[in-house]
């Protein structure tokens, strides 16, 4: 999804000041087809690698992305928190959504959950030791501080926002009309992932009392089993329940809308989509200290942080919300302020600034002042 919004942008962008530009992917055919797709008439105006990937795996694909051999010039960034290690130059740019791979919250259970977070500290480990680095693009300020903390990071290390997808950027007027008509209903997300925070979210839901409905959104289908479960052992009453099997777009955009508060206290984000996809829709969120890019004003009305660690907090947060009264005036202006902070036309501004500051470093090109202006990256 993330490439899906961005990319088509980007490559116009891009393609409009004069450059050549060449995307390398690692998958199985599906995979590449899907690529293709997102590319759309650009697919005509740029060079398209593909390395393929038999297997079909998704790790398999990271792996052919970091011994990648190819040599190329000009700036290479990788979006996946990898770059090719041995191949290529040293004009690098590389996008690390978060660490948590490498340095989990809480301790892996399981030998492949072990194995991966070696996986990734090794990798990064080599990505910044080898020093092939020119700029680090990030999602939040949090994870700019941590990688100071841990490598020796280059001078370029920018935090740039990621946007919403098209479908949370497009209201009809029916829908507008609607926006206003809200159930009691909670809209959590079901996950085994531990940072997602899921069993104390059904803990301060059962210990609240509330009359609203439980909502829940499962991304993916083999924690079915395992959430239903966690449900039924919490002593929750199966009809006040409702689990959604990965919802397609338009259905989740409605499901936002529908709620009265979203819960997202997680314990560890790299970039919180829920709480910006739901503030979009204009509903309030409950999530954790620290998660909410500080850019953001007005939508500080229809926010609550709790401590993810105290059922107790998770309890008062909703209960906080739920008592909320939102005029039709703040939710248009939240949804206004989120949908303007996170566009792929800002995202792509800010990261051809990155491109451009990059580039005047390295000599690699003479860039008129005219084209730098307005596109350095914010602070």
């Amino acid at each position: 999804m993330y490439l899906e919004t961005i990319l088509p942008h980007l490559i116009e962008r891009v393609l409009t000041e004069g450059c050549a530009v060449r995307v390398i992917g690692a998958g199985n055919e599906e995979l590449a087809e899907r690529l293709e797709l997102i590319l759309g008439e650009a697919s005509s105006k740029i060079e398209f690698v593909w390395l393929k990937n038999p297997l079909g795996l998704r790790y398999l694909g990271h792996l052919q992305d970091i011994f990648y051999l190819g040599r190329f010039s000009g700036i290479f960034h990788g979006f996946s928190n990898v770059i090719p290690l041995f191949g290529g130059g040293d004009t690098n740019i590389v996008t690390l959504h978060d660490l948590f791979q490498a340095f989990p919250p809480s301790a892996p259970r399981g030998l492949i959950a072990k194995a991966k977070a070696r996986f990734y500290r090794m990798m990064f480990r080599l990505l910044f030791g080898r020093r092939k680095l020119a700029a680090v693009v990030t999602d939040l300020e949090d994870t700019t501080h941590q990688l100071r903390e841990l490598y020796p990071v280059p001078k370029v290390v920018t935090v740039i926002h990621p946007p919403l997808a098209e479908h949370f950027r497009t209201r009809s007027d029916l829908e507008q009309s609607e926006s206003c008509e809200r159930e009691d209903i909670l809209l959590a997300f079901g996950s085994l992932d531990p940072r997602k925070n899921f069993p104390r979210i059904l803990q301060a839901y059962k210990k609240f009392q509330t009359g609203a409905e439980l909502h829940v959104v499962l991304a993916n289908s083999h924690a079915e089993s395992i959430i239903s479960e966690q449900i039924r052992s919490s002593g929750i009453e199966g009809s006040k329940v409702t689990i959604h099997h990965h919802p397609d777009n338009d259905t989740l955009c409605a499901l936002y809308r529908e709620a009265s508060v979203t819960l997202f206290p997680s314990l560890a984000e790299g970039f919180g989509y829920p709480i910006y996809e739901s503030l979009s829709q204009g509903t309030p969120v409950l999530t954790s200290v620290g998660l909410v890019m500080g850019s953001l004003r007005v939508s500080q009305e229809l926010l609550e942080t709790c401590n993810p660690h105290s059922v107790d907090d998770i309890q008062r947060g909703i209960q906080s919300l739920l008592s909320l009264k939102v005029s039709p005036t703040l939710r248009d202006a939240v949804i206004s302020e989120v949908q303007a902070a996170l566009s792929p036309e800002k995202y792509v501004a800010q990261l051809v600034g990155c491109y451009f500051s990059v580039a005047k470093n390295a000599r690699l090109c003479e860039v008129s002042q005219e084209f730098g202006n307005g596109l350095q990256p914010e602070p």
